[in-house]
């Protein structure tokens, strides 16, 4: 008897397992019936609250706005993209696409060799019409998207795709635009996600999973770089998050955190300022986690102005390291780290290593010069263009600059960094010798 009991549970608890999937066209993908959305016939004209019914799957998806539209879309829906079609959020319009671990949302596309286009919020500005002051908000939970990320014309474009307002770089505050919430971005032509112009992912943003892609999983603005959710960024062309100069300088306080990959700074073939303090005004932080690795691509620098602070604490077992970009690395495939005025008390870099910095591209100030009399242009992996109070770099690697290791560019008596770090393979002096306040150099100049 006991034993028909549990063989009648075992069976009841399979069938109940099965109808679940069964009952869920997220999972069961069906093709045949469902429902076609295409604007603006429809997006319009089903008014400006709308519902995407799991039972009415599979929805069908040419091109679709929601300007002022709030589409909800359920759990165990499925959603078929027909290539290269987009989902365009603007205005107040929000996209709310809420699945559960057991009934999620799936989003993919009609055909995987006809990509769909992305999903966007962005602002748009018409004629007669208020301005756009809200431009769109995508919140998303438990819900996979694949095979999105190419145009009409054959460009390609991100899967998804935040716009800020910040068009005329005017340091404003981040713009929130993303809620993703276990959310899984897959099989694109380019990025995952990207958010440009300010725009950033909510606080409560978390394992986000991006694999993949051939560029990169995420391209994100340096003013909203501490909002990257927890997650996965591996499987892709290149495992790095990649961070953009969106701002002239940091004007409030950012953490990077570790993420598991490297955060590659810089756009490609253009010089760029990551600047943490604007040059007169409220003090800024940018504190580093540790075991984070940043990647600079060439000629970009990060400027710490003396509004700003750098707190870059890590530890034996997680160190922070400053990086080439490079795939093969050499001396001075970047600038390296500048603090352009006193240094605030509170800097500190501390096991970490800086590598392969030190090219000619901006120098801090003048230092003494090793092959003859004069003080000139000076360059280094870390520099610094006035005295700071303390020897606020300790514990730390300098190896592979093309000049020195330490640029001293003030004007007075030398403080010695040498006692803690370790200084590798630079071109040029561990550190360089400060121009004395009689503005006569000794002979012949220190270069230890």
């Amino acid at each position: 008897m006991t034993y028909k009991l549990i063989l009648v549970l075992l069976v009841t608890a399979s069938c109940s397992e099965s109808s679940d999937a069964d009952g869920c066209p997220a999972l069961t993908k069906p093709r045949s019936g469902g429902t076609m959305h295409s604007y603006p016939e429809q997006s319009e004209a089903d008014g400006t609250v709308q519902v995407w019914k799991a039972e009415d799957s599979p929805h069908f998806v040419a091109t679709y706005e929601l300007s002022d539209i709030q589409l909800t879309i359920e759990s165990c829906a499925y959603v078929v993209m027909e290539g290269p079609s987009s989902i365009l959020v603007s205005r107040s319009g929000t996209l709310i696409a809420s699945g559960t671990e057991e009934r999620p949302i799936t989003i993919e596309a009609a055909d995987p060799n006809n990509p769909w286009d992305t999903i966007e919020t962005l602002y748009v500005e018409r004629s007669g019409e208020a301005e756009d002051t809200m431009g769109g908000y995508i919140q998303m939970s438990y819900v996979t998207l694949s095979d999105g990320g190419t145009t009409p014309s054959g460009s390609l474009h991100p899967m998804i795709w935040a716009h800020g307002k910040d068009v005329n770089v005017q340091n404003l505050p981040p713009n929130e635009h993303l809620d993703l919430q276990h959310v899984t971005v897959q099989h694109g032509t380019s990025y995952g996600v990207l958010l440009d112009l300010g725009a950033t992912f909510s606080s409560t943003s978390t394992d986000l999973t991006i694999k993949d892609q051939p560029t990169a999983p995420l391209q994100i603005g340096f003013r909203s770089v501490d909002a990257v959710p927890s997650g996965a960024y591996t499987g892709n062309g290149r495992d790095v998050i990649e961070v953009t100069p969106d701002v002239s300088a940091l004007t409030r306080n950012v953490t990077i955190h570790d993420r598991g990959v490297a955060y590659l700074f810089g756009e490609d073939q253009n010089a760029g300022r990551f600047t943490v303090g604007p040059e007169s005004g409220q003090a800024t932080t940018l504190t580093i986690d540790p075991g984070v690795t940043m990647q600079f691509r060439p000629r970009n620098v990060l400027e710490i102005e003396s509004t700003g602070s750098l707190i870059a604490r890590g530890s034996e077992a997680a160190p922070i390291v400053f990086t080439s970009s490079a795939s093969s690395p050499a001396r001075g495939d970047w600038t390296g780290i500048q603090f352009l005025g006193v240094p605030s008390s509170t800097s500190a870099i501390d096991h970490a290593s800086v590598l392969y910095a030190g090219d000619d591209y901006q120098s801090a100030g003048l230092a003494c010069n090793v092959e003859g009399s004069d003080a000139r242009d000076s360059y280094g992996a870390i520099a610094f263009a006035e005295r700071p109070t303390k020897a606020l770099v300790t514990n730390t690697t300098i190896a592979h600059s093309l000049h020195n290791g330490i640029d001293r560019d003030w004007t007075g008596d030398p403080l010695d960094f040498a006692p803690t770090n370790t200084f590798m393979d630079n071109a040029g002096c561990q550190q360089s010798y400060p121009v004395p306040s009689s503005n006569v150099c000794p002979q012949p100049v220190p270069c230890d």
